[in-house]
């Protein structure tokens, strides 16, 4: 495989077309010249670059710029505790730290510090290739232990998802790309290099309209995005998804977390000229690695009502293996495990998880998912949830995404989730559900939910809190909902 460098799908369209709009009111040939600015103050020397930034132009540039200079970037938020900030830069060992204005006074003293705006942009200079192997950035993941996981991703790899994802979802220079996911979750990667390499125009979502992004997709006509399905439970309640309201959208796609069915039909409705695709990927395989799309009989996993993950994307291959790591018959419940081009080439500092999660397999590279599923008899997968969400109650073993899935399903849709108590693995006796809505009878909720589950997986309480809290990547915060239930005792 030859050199590679993030940047050079970049510097490609700024030749083909300087003028066209890249970033927010910015042409490439603008972006260009800052993101030259950028390499250059960073210099060649450059390995680890830190990016503190949310969804702005600073924290855009300091990312193509870390690219264009031959170095990795660490993407980390602005949101996060400063504890965990300084912990995080201690590890990386930056070369440099770039900020925008949410991340300006969050880095302490003693860093190479730049807000990419206040660089005077120069003439542009060719992008410094990479080795395939050569890290392109690192994410950072919550771990089990309480200390983040940094996944290191290779030019090799991100290089395959990107040209992948090319040929399954064909931008051209007119789209206009919505990035609605914050630059710490490796969904940006896709955002932001996928429209680039495609010479489209790229459009960053408001922090305050990341949950409900409609009237921003609307009025900038966006023809392409990534959403999390929560979203749309969050738009629904505010009643903006009419019928054809956004017409404009060529390809919905929905990442993150599972996708209802329900939730892909009505966004059909919202965005009738739209291919609605549901996307499947860990951050150690890059984002992306399996894709199943809304047809009008659609492969679904009936145990969740959900779209399936669908088939694996080219250069990417799945299988399900048991407890012994051994392939399993079609329907056999196992561990879902990715293996191919876009695997990562580890955990930060961490050798030990990165050979037990990334295990030779037959003599295979492989990821342990840590996912449970299975492959039908058409070659299809689907995931029934994570092996960390099954647990045991008084001696039964319950899924607690199966538990979400009928609570979904009988209270039409709503955002729901359950989780095992107490807090202490060994000791739960009972599942705690949550509901998104209010104005449900707990009764006849539990009645209808003893129709679809054995009576040790139906709810001990259900609490109706409105709004279930959300993490900053728009997942649903189940730490949050156990400091909330801790904290009445």
């Amino acid at each position: 495989m030859t050199h590679y460098n993030l940047a050079h799908p970049f510097w490609t369209a700024y030749q083909r077309h300087p003028e066209r709009l890249a970033l927010e009111g910015l042409s490439y040939a603008e972006v260009a010249a800052r993101a030259s600015a950028v390499a250059q103050w960073l210099g060649p020397a450059a390995q680890r670059v830190a990016v503190l930034g949310s969804r702005s132009t600073a924290a855009c540039l300091g990312i193509l710029g870390s690219c264009w200079s031959g170095a990795s970037y660490f993407p980390l938020h602005p949101n996060w505790p400063t504890r965990r900030l300084s912990d995080l830069l201690e590890q990386i060992r930056p070369d440099a730290v770039l900020i925008d204005d949410r991340g300006q006074g969050k880095v302490e003293s003693g860093w190479r510090v730049l807000h990419p705006d206040r660089l005077d942009p120069i003439a542009p200079t060719v992008p410094r290739t990479v080795e395939p192997e050569g890290m392109a950035y690192t994410i950072f993941t919550s771990g089990s232990t309480g200390r983040p996981k940094g996944v290191c991703v290779s030019a090799r790899a991100v290089r395959h998802l990107l040209e992948a994802a090319a040929a399954c979802f064909p931008l051209t220079v007119e789209d206009r790309y919505a990035c609605n996911f914050e630059f710490s979750f490796d969904a940006s990667v896709f955002d932001l290099f996928l429209t680039w390499k495609a010479g489209a125009s790229l459009h960053l979502v408001p922090s305050a309209q990341a949950l409900a992004p409609h009237a921003f997709l609307r009025r900038r006509q966006i023809s392409a995005t990534v959403l999390a399905p929560s979203s749309l439970t969050t738009m629904n309640r505010l009643k903006q998804l009419q019928a054809g309201s956004l017409p404009d959208l060529r390809w919905s796609l929905f990442g993150a977390e599972a996708l209802l069915e329900s939730q892909a039909r009505l966004w059909q409705q919202v965005a009738p000229n739209s291919r609605v695709i549901s996307l499947y990927g860990p951050t150690e395989n890059t984002v992306t690695s399996m894709l199943q799309p809304l047809t009008p009989e659609p492969a679904i996993t009936p145990e969740r009502h959900t779209l399936a993950l669908g088939r694996p994307l080219p250069g990417v291959s799945a299988l399900v293996l048991d407890e012994h790591n051994r392939p399993v018959p079609a329907r056999t419940h196992g561990q879902l495990v990715l293996q191919g081009q876009q695997l990562a080439s580890g955990y930060l500092d961490d050798p030990d998880l990165s050979e037990q999660r990334f295990p030779d397999l037959q003599g295979i590279r492989s990821y342990l998912t840590g996912d449970w599923g299975y492959q039908d008899e058409s070659g299809i997968f689907h995931c029934l949830g994570r092996q960390d969400h099954q647990v045991k109650i008084r001696g039964h073993r319950v899924e607690l995404e199966e538990v979400e899935g009928c609570l979904r399903e009988v209270c039409g849709g709503i955002e729901a989730a359950a989780l095992a108590w107490p807090d202490q693995p060994g000791q739960w006796n009972e599942i705690i559900a949550f509901l998104g809505d209010s104005g449900r009878d707990e009764h006849a909720v539990r009645r209808q939910l003893s129709e679809r589950l054995p009576s040790y997986a139906i709810p001990g309480a259900i609490h109706q809190i409105g709004r279930l809290p959300l993490s900053e990547n728009g997942k649903i915060d189940r730490a949050a909902l156990r400091a909330w239930l801790s904290s009445r005792g």
